[in-house]
């Protein structure tokens, strides 16, 4: 019934009618190139002008039609480049700016999700859930619509790129080759990467498997800091299989990866330990190696087994089933579960039922903007699939309460009691009850018959 209702969502894209024009429901991205020049790779940028309008109360504008600002642009991304006529941009404003409430930067990127048929939530919902789970610094998103030398392209999401900056990943940056031995040790951002490209640094799992990691800061290394990292890497490869050592939790910081982890896991993200897994360290004797940020979710709830992504998973997955046995990791990611699903689970849906209402008539007109084009998925039916997707959440959630428990919390009332029976928080139907001497409530005390 799940995939008869999907479908019948993407063949609405067929329509009868093209729209050039944005709806106004979104701030619109306005972006003119010189001379009207395409952007055709992801190598090089394409000089330009900005400008971002219809932004909303409470926000700025972004330059003005009269004015616009100076940017360059080129593309981004690998598969979703390639594969989608809806093309993903890199964004690089000619002076750092505050864009849409999102702290100041050059660089942003203008993510098309013409990958995602289930509402543009799956990026959206893992940002949150990075957010809500508390990794240091998650990327946000703004939803837009974008225009693009005078044709209209349909609704995309400006988001925050991952990059070592004050309001990003805030950590001192390791000098392009750097030849002092003594400041080697951090400043690094890292990616397990799903690509073969030069000048990663490669390791082997114990099975042969293996671990591609590019290097995205600094942008040039020597060799000096290239064998630094090959021995860090190594070293993390092996503590991570030598059962009887602490010696990775030395090295990795195990509150980071089980948050990082407890993301991917609850919405389902097979390719999570394989692709676009970030990693960095910061300068000091005592800094270790955190996951994050999270980023890519295209492969979020696709592959829909009840099982953990490391087992028998889509992808390969580096390193997790192993870690996934160590009690001290057991036991944090536990500590997180029962965090989120009796404190965030319920807000996290609500969250996700407003975004999917804020975006609802551009997402209609980007399907009509995309009609007939087979390559492009696109949601024309946001209540719709939006349910489609809490049903997959609620799904995974479930699965997880059975092998994780129930997230029960103890609370003191329920309120409208007078006397502090003992209660708990627990999950029904994808739902969090109170529960009391058998009898249900919702959260704000009222029974449920």
């Amino acid at each position: 019934m799940r995939k008869i209702l999907i479908l019948s969502i993407f063949l609405l894209t067929v329509s009868v009618s093209m729209a050039v024009n944005p709806t106004g429901t979104l701030p619109i991205v306005h972006v003119y190139t010189v001379s009207g020049q395409p952007v055709t790779d992801r190598e090089n940028y394409v000089a330009g002008k900005i400008y971002i309008d219809n932004v909303g109360a409470g926000q700025s504008p972004l330059g003005t039609a009269a004015v616009p600002l100076d940017m360059e642009i080129r593309g981004r991304g690998n598969w979703t480049w390639l594969g989608f006529d809806k093309k993903p941009y890199k964004i690089k404003l000619g002076k750092s700016s505050p864009v849409l409430g999102m702290p100041k930067s050059k660089h942003w990127a203008l993510m098309a999700a013409a990958d995602d048929h289930l509402g543009f939530l799956r990026n959206t919902v893992g940002f949150m859930l990075g957010q809500y789970i508390g990794l240091k610094w998650t990327p946000h998103q703004v939803p837009v619509e974008l225009v693009l030398n005078d044709d209209y392209q349909g609704i995309y999401f400006l988001t925050e790129t991952i990059r070592i900056q004050k309001n990003r990943v805030n950590i001192d940056e390791q000098p392009d080759n750097n030849t002092d031995p003594n400041t080697l040790k951090g400043g690094w951002l890292l990616e397990i990467d799903n690509y073969e490209e030069e000048g990663q640094i490669v390791v082997e799992e114990p099975n042969g498997q293996l671990i591609r990691i590019s290097i995205h800061t600094p942008d040039s290394v020597n060799e000096l800091q290239r064998h630094y990292l090959q021995d860090e890497m190594d070293a993390v490869n092996e503590a991570f299989y030598r059962n009887s050592s602490k010696r990775w939790e030395q090295l990795v910081n195990l509150d980071e990866l089980a948050k990082f982890y407890l993301v991917q896991e609850i919405i389902e993200n097979t390719e999570s330990f394989h692709g676009s897994c970030y990693f960095y360290r910061d300068k000091g004797t005592n800094d270790k190696w955190c996951f994050g940020p999270v980023w890519d979710f295209g492969n979020a709830y696709w592959r829909h087994q009840e099982q953990f992504i490391y087992e028998n998973p889509s992808f390969s997955q580096i390193w997790i089933g192993q870690v996934a046995t160590f009690p001290a990791f057991q036991h944090r990611v536990m500590e997180l579960w029962h965090q989120f699903i009796t404190e965030n689970y319920q807000q996290l849906r609500t969250d996700i039922s407003a975004f999917s209402t804020a975006i609802t008539a551009a997402a209609a007109r980007d399907a009509e903007r995309w009609a007939n084009n087979p390559n492009v998925w696109t949601n024309p039916d946001m209540p719709a699939i939006t349910q489609v997707f809490l049903d997959d959440l609620s799904w995974r959630v479930g699965w997880l309460t059975q092998q994780w428990g129930q997230g029960i919390a103890p609370i003191d009332l329920v309120p409208g009691n007078e006397t502090p029976n003992r209660a708990v928080k627990t999950l029904q139907n994808g739902q969090l009850v109170i529960i009391r001497d058998g009898v249900r409530y919702t959260l704000t005390g009222q029974r449920i018959d």
